[in-house]
């Protein structure tokens, strides 16, 4: 992604996005999916 050799143009237009995904996912599966499935059981026990 930072690389400036012989078509670095073109596989940097493709990295960022990569990358970007990766890091979505990373936080999505560590953070967001945990706070979610704990609302849904409390949510399932209380009522």
């Amino acid at each position: 992604m930072i690389s400036d050799g012989t078509g670095a143009e073109v596989v940097s237009r493709i990295a960022a996005p990569m990358v970007g995904g990766m890091i979505s996912a990373v936080v999505l599966t560590l953070l967001v999916l945990p706070v979610v499935y704990y609302l849904w059981r409390r949510h399932s026990l209380l009522g």
